[in-house]
């Protein structure tokens, strides 16, 4: 019996979802926190991590689980200083803001967001994206 229900696809698949999702916990609660510490302290391997990376992982983690306004909260701070960010964490931190706002029914403010997506990183597959969203808004699958 627990053969078959742990070979199962069903239940593999199941199982794959519960563990990507405490793991993506575990970081929220744990990781990203001790990252923070590790950068303000400047040791070493950490001193030149970008804050803008640690706050766009956070703000990921947060639009995954369903915490839309500290997601867009810390988007918000991510794209503060633009010229700082690399292409993918730019580009994908102007659409998720477009999703948001998106997610809480609120398209005309998310419009903006996907056009700055665009400009950002235009070849970028989340600028392509970014595209379609504009006239058909975001809808989580």
């Amino acid at each position: 019996y627990l053969f078959r229900m742990w070979t199962d696809a069903s239940s593999i698949i199941d199982y794959l979802v519960y563990a990507k999702h405490y793991v993506a916990e575990c970081e929220e609660r744990h990781g990203l926190d001790r990252v923070e510490e590790l950068k303000r302290d400047q040791s070493k391997g950490y001193a030149t991590l970008p804050l803008e990376k640690i706050q766009f992982e956070r703000a990921t983690i947060q639009f995954w689980h369903g915490d839309l306004e500290a997601a867009l909260a810390n988007f918000k701070k991510v794209t503060a200083t633009p010229a700082e960010l690399d292409l993918n964490t730019g580009v994908l931190s102007y659409m998720r803001q477009g999703q948001i706002y998106d997610l809480t029914n609120r398209h005309a403010l998310a419009i903006p967001h996907y056009e700055a997506a665009i400009k950002f990183a235009p070849q970028a597959e989340a600028a392509k994206e970014s595209r379609r969203y504009i006239s058909a808004p975001y809808r989580k699958p």
